[in-house]
């Protein structure tokens, strides 16, 4: 009984120490390179304007420039709770869930991706309306962006089609990370690193087979 107790014990402590690596993964409900939202119109205040908007998703941020790259990497970083360095991401949260009659901890963020204009050789400083064709965003909340200082916005005015294929934002921010929040549908949290999962399975094995070891080195000398 009492090397079951033991046993019990060894995973009940080596479990809790997993837990805080599990929560900070907690607030992408699907792996944010997951889908990629395509363009499929663009309105501008720019005359003659001849330049392309596309979109890079996370998964395709070594495409991108090294500044707009690294961007990209803090984003990741605020959103699965790497970073606590006062970032506003939960302050923004806080408001969407306020403005939609929600909570926050019924919220979470469904994909992250850059949009950046191409074939342009100038900066074209207008406004942009754009037309992107979405999947998997049927509870969205809000559309959000992180600018190059550092600091979390929403877009205002983004809006779903009523099918819930197309989303319609206007910005003047490019070059840098947006984001879908999303309202969770229940399903356990996912995201594109699962390093800290198989660390903490490989601790709890590793304790698990050191109490193994313990136990019969200790049979042994009494034998």
């Amino acid at each position: 009984m009492k090397k079951l107790i033991t046993l019990l014990v060894a995973f009940i402590m080596v479990f809790t120490l997993c837990v805080p690596a599990f929560a900070a993964e907690g607030s992408f409900v699907q792996s944010p390179g997951k889908t990629n939202p395509e363009v499929t119109n663009v309105q501008t205040d720019i005359p003659n304007y001849d330049g392309r908007i596309i979109i890079v998703p996370y998964d395709r941020k070594t495409t991108l420039p090294a500044d707009e790259s690294n961007l990209m990497d803090r984003a990741y970083d605020d959103i699965a709770g790497k970073t606590h360095n006062g970032n506003n991401l939960g302050e923004v949260i806080d408001q969407i869930a306020k403005d939609n009659n929600t909570t926050s901890d019924k919220l979470g963020v469904s994909d992250l991706f850059n949009v950046r204009e191409t074939n342009v050789n100038y900066n074209s400083n207008g406004t942009y309306t754009i037309t992107v064709a979405v999947s998997n965003v049927g509870n969205f909340q809000s559309l959000i962006y992180r600018d190059k200082d550092g600091v979390w916005h929403t877009v205002p005015g983004a809006k779903l089609s009523a099918d819930g294929k197309y989303l319609t934002f206007t910005t003047t921010v490019l070059s840098v990370p947006y984001a879908f929040v999303v309202e969770k549908t229940g399903a356990s949290p996912k995201t594109g690193d699962t390093g800290a999962l198989y660390i903490c399975f490989a601790l709890v094995s590793s304790a698990a087979m050191m109490v193994f070891l313990g136990f019969k080195l200790k049979s042994y000398r009494k034998a």
